[in-house]
């Protein structure tokens, strides 16, 4: 009679298996999110993107900013802006022709339910864990980043 083996599972490898797991799980709850709103996942980043550079930052954000920043070509931005603002979440203004993207109310009321959302998501996830634990966590996960960026 063979003998069972047993594969111990590499720890390393256990732990990327968890993270892309939890990265998989928060995807599909965002998704699910924006499904509800009539958006794809790709247009609700265009909408935080836009959210952040106007509002935090004070900037204006032209389509070639979206171009180099989610490193699609010219037409797939085109095209995603065509739909958000026949869509009625962004509207294009001209700005010494650069045509500045801004968001419409109805993707500002959007941005504050999904601000809502997040919160719940972070309590949920970091439920038990106290501050020192979460402070050291976000720095374990800064480290991780810094090590694969590629630049």
């Amino acid at each position: 009679m063979k003998k069972e083996k047993r594969c111990t599972p590499n720890k390393e490898m256990e732990l990327l298996r968890l993270i892309r797991y939890l990265n998989k799980q928060l995807n599909l709850s965002f998704n699910a999110r924006l499904e509800n709103l009539g958006l794809t996942s790709q247009q609700g980043r265009i909408i935080f993107f836009i959210h952040f550079h106007t509002v935090v930052c004070d900037e204006i954000v032209k389509q070639s900013d979206l171009e180099h920043s989610f490193r699609l070509s010219k037409s797939t931005i085109s095209g995603l802006v065509k739909r958000l603002t026949n869509n009625g979440f962004i509207e294009k203004a001209d700005a010494h022709h650069h045509y500045a993207i801004t968001l419409t109310e109805k993707a500002k009321l959007i941005i504050t339910n999904f601000q809502k959302a997040n919160e719940a998501t972070r309590e949920t996830l970091l439920k038990g864990f106290s501050k020192e634990k979460q402070e050291e966590m976000k720095q374990l996960l800064k480290q991780m980043i810094g090590s694969v960026l590629i630049l």
